[in-house]
């Protein structure tokens, strides 16, 4: 089912997707296909799950699209960014689940552990050497819920005026608010970045 979803103002954005039910949904996710994230944090990788995404049925009957990436070997900890970006008044509903290297789950990250900043919806996340892979999933119970998120635009700009010879400069700050409408979905742009622990000085 295609929501349409309309908000003054808002950017164009694909058409919400809300039910999956006209999907052949496989019960277990393909791990052979996912997609490898390299630990660059100048490297991430960005997934556009579309209206017909990879998706899962679950035994309780409800769906979940979902994406899988291999993750890299590293001999320690290391982080991993998980965010759902808003595009338009799409914002695909995101969990986690970190796995071994069978597909075992080792560790769930709901939903709520998930915070706003700015148009990204995200979590990081200390990743040990033995999960293998990543798989972020739309979350049923979650998904065709409208919401609303207040974002704030931060402005500055400079000015130098002169004092005999002697330039003074001036900086302006000011800040403007707006609210962003959109519905929780299983389709949108989800992006993963892996990066080294941060070393002290």
């Amino acid at each position: 089912m295609l929501l349409l979803l309309a908000a003054c103002g808002a950017p164009p954005g694909p058409p919400p997707v809300t039910d999956l039910s006209t999907l052949a949904c496989a019960t277990s996710p393909d791990l052979i296909s996912a997609l490898p994230l390299p630990l660059d944090k100048d490297k991430p990788v960005k997934i556009d799950l579309g209206a017909t995404p990879a998706c899962l049925a679950y035994a309780d009957g409800s769906r979940a699209s979902y994406v899988a990436l291999n993750l890299p070997v590293a001999p320690g900890l290391y982080l991993v960014t998980v965010s759902s970006k808003l595009v338009g008044n799409v914002l695909f509903a995101p969990r986690v689940s970190l796995l071994g290297s069978t597909g075992a789950v080792i560790r769930q990250v709901p939903q709520d552990d998930f915070n706003f900043h700015g148009d990204l919806l995200s979590v990081g996340l200390r990743v040990t050497p033995d999960i293998r892979f990543i798989l972020v999933t739309s979350e049923p119970a979650s998904v065709g819920q409208g919401n609303s998120h207040v974002v704030t635009v931060i402005n500055s700009s400079t000015s130098t005026t002169y004092v005999g010879k002697r330039p003074v400069v001036t900086t302006y700050t000011g800040g403007t608010e707006r609210t962003d409408d959109f519905v929780y979905t299983h389709n949108g742009t989800v992006i993963v970045r892996a990066e080294p622990m941060p070393t002290g000085n």
